[in-house]
């Protein structure tokens, strides 16, 4: 027997857009893009990790959060340079 998906009316879908965090990056001044590293340009620096480590550092080493560009679900990653030229400081001076 197949199953249906209940379908959400316009009510149901503006209340879950009204219970996201409004502290989205989105919703601030865009920076520049010489002023963010992609995913590429940080998995590079590094040392060629990849996606999965950067979300592990994320989640243990406190990786800031990244800023999703092109919105949606298949978005594009970007790291501020000054939140993550800080963050490499920190670690530098934390294993130093």
């Amino acid at each position: 027997m197949p199953t249906y998906r209940r379908r959400r009316d316009a009510t149901t879908r503006h209340h879950a857009r009204s219970e996201r965090d409004h502290s989205s990056p989105l919703s601030k001044a865009t920076p520049h893009l010489s002023q963010l590293y992609s995913s590429r340009d940080l998995r590079a620096i590094l040392g060629n990790c990849s996606d999965m480590t950067l979300w592990r550092y994320r989640k243990s080493a406190g990786l800031p959060a990244p800023i999703k560009l092109a919105g949606g679900r298949y978005g594009r990653n970007f790291w501020r340079r000054e939140a993550i030229d800080a963050w490499l400081a920190s670690r530098a001076a934390a294993t130093a």
